[in-house]
């Protein structure tokens, strides 16, 4: 960069030079586009819907749970109820337990859950979007 400065009585004065090292760029920058992560809903014009259907569903989630021995020792029963995201891309996602009955019966719950294939994803507004869903996982000790 050069600068030139002039006195009011339009003297120039001495010229003076400021140096800068730029570094020297050979491939250029690339960075990532901001995407900026949708809030999920919890109701949708279309709400998400697993491939045949709620008690394909239920059949999937049942194939995947094995009942926790301390459970069954104990003779733990109940509802766990777990909640996830279905995402854009019908992934499921943010699986949280929203309410357990413990004994390792949550946890087999929620991997069951983290298992299960894609889903096709909610819409609204025409538009896919993330949507927020719970469902009750039964756990029951058969009589003999």
């Amino acid at each position: 960069m050069v600068v030139n400065f002039l006195s009011r009585r339009s003297k120039l004065l001495p010229t003076l030079f400021l140096v800068v090292e730029v570094p020297i760029i050979k491939e250029p920058i690339v960075t990532e586009p901001v995407v900026t992560r949708q809030e999920p809903i919890t109701i949708a014009e279309q709400m998400p819907e697993y491939n045949g259907g709620f008690v394909s569903m239920q059949r999937d989630i049942q194939k995947q749970i094995r009942y926790p021995s301390q459970a069954m020792r104990i003779g733990t029963e109940g509802t766990v109820y777990v909640s996830f995201v279905v995402n854009t891309d019908g992934s499921v996602s943010d699986i949280g337990l929203v309410r357990g009955i413990g004994d390792g019966c949550d946890e087999e719950a929620m991997e069951a859950v983290a298992k299960m294939q894609k889903w096709n994803p909610g819409k609204q507004n025409g538009k896919t979007v993330r949507v927020k869903i719970t469902v009750p996982i039964k756990f029951e000790l058969e009589n003999d």
